[in-house]
């Protein structure tokens, strides 16, 4: 009897263990063998939950059954109630985090109880602390085993929380270089395989962040977007280099863009752009 719960354990772990979120009631009971009474899955899934190889997860009204790694159980079985408490808010706020302040607000608990849970917390390696390019000044936590989204770390443009102009400029230039001595418009895709085989980057490209770069690009009037008919009728993006090129490069290269005093600049006013001797230094510079 002890050898086939332990074989009926591990269908469940097994069949719960796929998916991000876990698998309901019913895709375990398929996986099951059909002369296990729903008394005898109720006490599998009972033991397996009291030994932390299961969690149980609420999404759109619906239960879910989650696989828990056995090393990370084992963990876990040793934690206190507000060690718990505060790994499960964590663990809930997936790979964007949760600020440090939401947590003692959420965990009601005093911050140096706080302090000392995410302490314990970080040194059995459950939990890590990390900071968003968009918060730069809050402390957030995620789970130690995940990796913070695109949303919080900027992307492959920053580096410790920090635009990287100059790695972003590399970039700018060569994929520049590379569509303007292609004899004909370029795709995404090819722009990637150029610059992959560069070796320019030591972190990998993705496909969104390419396309990042060339929106990048048209907003300076460098590069153009256009569609071209594929083989098979649909319609597939490229890019080329703009065949006039506009001295507006950068709306940033207009003064008005950092004038102290803009607010104040009215077409009657005293501070107006017909007296501007910044607009009109800037306006004798264009070359057309």
């Amino acid at each position: 009897m002890a050898t086939d719960k332990i074989k009926l354990e591990e269908i469940i772990l097994k069949a719960a263990s796929v998916g991000p979120y876990g698998v309901t009631d019913e895709e375990i009971r398929n996986s099951l063998p059909e002369n296990v009474a729903p008394n005898d899955r109720l006490e599998l899934y009972n033991s397996l939950l009291q030994r932390g190889r299961l969690q149980l997860k609420k999404l759109h009204g619906k239960l879910f059954y989650q696989t828990v790694e056995e090393q990370i159980a084992n963990k876990l079985q040793a934690l206190t109630a507000e060690e718990r408490l505060v790994y499960s808010q964590i663990e809930g706020a997936g790979n964007k985090g949760i600020w440090t302040r939401d947590l003692r607000n959420i965990c009601r608990l005093q911050q140096t109880q706080l302090t000392k849970v995410l302490k314990n917390l970080e040194l059995k390696k459950l939990v890590k602390p990390f900071k968003s390019v968009k918060l730069k000044n809050k402390k957030l936590y995620m789970l130690y085993d995940l990796e913070p989204s695109v949303d919080v770390t900027g992307g492959p443009w920053y580096y410790n929380q920090e635009f990287d102009a100059e790695f972003f400029d590399i970039l700018y230039q060569q994929t520049l270089r590379f569509i303007r001595g292609s004899s004909s418009a370029v795709t995404v895709e090819q722009v990637a395989s150029y610059i992959t085989s560069l070796g320019i980057s030591k972190e990998k490209l993705e496909h969104g962040d390419f396309e990042s770069l060339l929106q990048t690009m048209i907003y300076d009037g460098v590069v153009e977007k256009l569609y071209q008919r594929s083989n098979n009728g649909s319609s597939v993006a490229v890019y080329r280099s703009c065949r006039h090129f506009s001295p507006f490069a950068t709306l940033g290269d207009v003064p008005c863009g950092i004038c102290p005093v803009y607010k104040s600049c009215s077409i009657h006013g005293v501070i107006s752009p017909s007296n501007c001797v910044y607009l009109q230094r800037w306006e004798q510079s264009l070359d057309f």
